[in-house]
């Protein structure tokens, strides 16, 4: 299940590839509020919701009650690149900026709210 969900998000990174830009973190650092910025990882977020409710050992664990908005995703990307920051062999700033808001979204929801 998990190779599945890998394919999946990897075809539907490389789809928005195809039509557009990558959002990079140094982009969405200059202007995190930018509608087209907040638009694109509210879609991101609920592709993953969704995703991560198909496995069963599901990547990150918000609470049932929670509906997830801007508010908490920019947190998991605060926290995203926190970890990226401090794991064995750290990223630096110049990495980070050309990595994929996405992807540093990811690794935030699983801190923001991690699987018991």
């Amino acid at each position: 299940m998990k190779k599945l969900l890998g394919i999946v998000v990897l075809g539907l990174l490389a789809c928005a590839n195809a039509n557009s830009k990558s959002l990079m973190y140094g982009s969405y650092k200059k202007d995190p509020d930018k509608k087209a910025y907040t638009e694109h990882l509210r879609s991101v977020e609920s592709g993953m919701s969704w995703m991560n409710g198909e496995d069963k050992d599901p990547i990150y664990c918000p609470p049932e009650e929670l509906t997830l908005n801007i508010g908490n995703i920019n947190t998991a990307i605060d926290l995203g690149v926190k970890k990226l920051q401090t794991i064995n062999i750290p990223y630096t700033n110049e990495e980070i900026e050309k990595l994929p808001v996405e992807f540093i979204m990811l690794k935030g929801l699983k801190v923001l709210f991690p699987c018991k």
